[in-house]
């Protein structure tokens, strides 16, 4: 497996794929496109190689490619390496936002392999004695980066009339971003500044905290995610979620999440958070939420069957 460790240059990881292809392999795993990058400098034989394909390819490659994949043409260099490689997807929508982009053909087989999170730990030590503020309330719960994109302002719209309507009522965000100046303007324009709580980058431990204490989970992003994975973790703290009909989300099957469409007013989205805050009971921590696929042991099972196909 290769993948490109962070503030690690591409050359670096060039050399050690090379020391690595010494040895005798079957395969080799790709997991971001610095390693098929690697892969296409160190003439590797695209059928050897499985490439795991996670979201960012069609922004990094396609869309908005950085100065360097410009410089040499990486987009038809990795259309061409694919082409002829096993590929693994994150989700279904994945697969098909890649041949939308026609970055594969439409008849190209490919597996899906779904992320998998880890079991809530808020029972074991990493969580005694953590020290959390802002949740002796009520509150509705957003973990994500805070850029624009995100739909931060429509969701602000949304939530800005319940609060108004219960003053102990609190918006606590997770995260940061260069967003976050201009959102914290806008909040406090509402007058309701002291009810939205901006509380940065937290740790997992204190993020499960606040997954297992919110009334819902609520994340409109106006991106087509790939699988956003805070969906997944909100959900395994038997927590409701509210999220934007879009992406790969909907592959969860959960009947926790609760949809609405980019197109949907303000008031009718409005009107779904009141009533998903209204029939919000106190979390249990479980891993009973979550179909088994996407659970640790289920994904290991599936890479085990995959790596045994030498897909």
């Amino acid at each position: 497996f290769f993948k490109r460790p962070p503030k690690i240059s591409l050359i670096f990881l060039i050399l050690t794929m090379r020391m690595a292809l010494k040895f005798n392999y079957d395969r080799i795993y790709l997991n971001d496109p610095a390693s098929v990058l690697a892969a296409i400098i160190l003439q590797l034989e695209p059928h050897k190689c499985t490439v795991i394909c996670h979201g960012q390819e069609t922004e990094e490659i396609f869309m908005y490619p950085r100065a360097l994949y410009k410089l040499i043409k990486f987009k038809r260099s990795y259309k061409r390496f694919i082409e002829k490689a096993n590929l693994i997807f994150v989700s279904q929508d994945l697969l098909e936002k890649f041949k939308e982009s026609t970055a594969i053909a439409s008849n190209k087989s490919a597996i899906v392999l779904h992320p998998a999170i880890p079991n809530p730990s808020l029972n074991k030590k990493s969580s005694v004695g953590l020290q959390v503020p802002n949740i002796q309330n009520d509150f509705i719960f957003t973990a994500s980066r805070l850029i624009k994109g995100k739909g931060y302002k429509e969701m602000l719209e949304v939530v800005l009339p319940i609060l108004k309507e219960n003053a102990n009522l609190k918006w606590l965000i997770a995260g940061d971003g260069d967003y976050r100046e201009e959102f914290a303007k806008m909040c406090e324009q509402t007058g309701h500044k002291h009810q939205i709580i901006l509380l940065g980058v937290l740790s997992s431990s204190e993020l499960e905290i606040y997954y297992s204490k919110a009334c819902v989970f609520m994340l409109l992003s106006n991106f087509r995610e790939s699988f956003g994975l805070v969906y997944l973790e909100a959900i395994s703290h038997n927590c409701k979620v509210l999220a934007n009909d879009l992406g790969g989300i909907r592959e969860i099957g959960s009947s926790l999440l609760t949809f609405v469409s980019l197109e949907e007013c303000t008031f009718v989205k409005t009107k779904i958070l009141r009533s998903l805050i209204s029939s919000s009971t106190k979390n249990t921590v479980s891993t009973t939420y979550i179909p088994r696929d996407f659970t640790i042991d289920g994904f290991n099972e599936n890479v085990s069957q995959i790596i045994s196909r030498n897909y």
